[in-house]
């Protein structure tokens, strides 16, 4: 799936990706629930390893406002299990050579990043 064909507050395409265990996650697998995709660039760096250990502490906020969590990285499912164990993520994530989006946030302050996106997601 291209970018360029989402735009947000769009309707996302029904879209597959593979999560670390090896199955396949599908977009209508969140259905009923408010979806928060977020995207990184890499497993095991210093920023991303922040940030997911941000969005792991929220957990229980995100599933308290009906969202869902989902880390998307171009990484391996290998890299994805080093990464899981090492910062002892809660959530699911996705190996994608794809990109997918409802709402982006360039420029990202880490310090924070993932309370303003479980701010959006109770507005969802």
């Amino acid at each position: 799936m291209s970018m360029s064909k989402i735009a947000a507050g769009r309707k996302v395409p029904a879209f597959t990706a593979t999560t670390t265990d090896g199955s396949t996650f599908k977009l209508a697998d969140a259905k009923g629930a408010a979806l928060v995709l977020y995207f990184y660039p890499r497993d095991l760096t210093p920023g991303c390893s922040i940030e997911a250990q941000n969005f792991r502490d929220l957990q229980a906020a995100f599933r308290k406002a009906g969202a869902i969590v989902v880390g998307v990285s171009r990484d391996s499912c290998t890299s994805h299990q080093k990464f899981i164990t090492r910062e002892q993520i809660n959530f699911t994530l996705l190996a994608d050579d794809d990109s997918k989006l409802v709402r982006v946030w360039r420029k990202v302050k880490v310090d924070g990043h993932a309370a303003q996106v479980l701010e959006e997601a109770r507005g969802l």
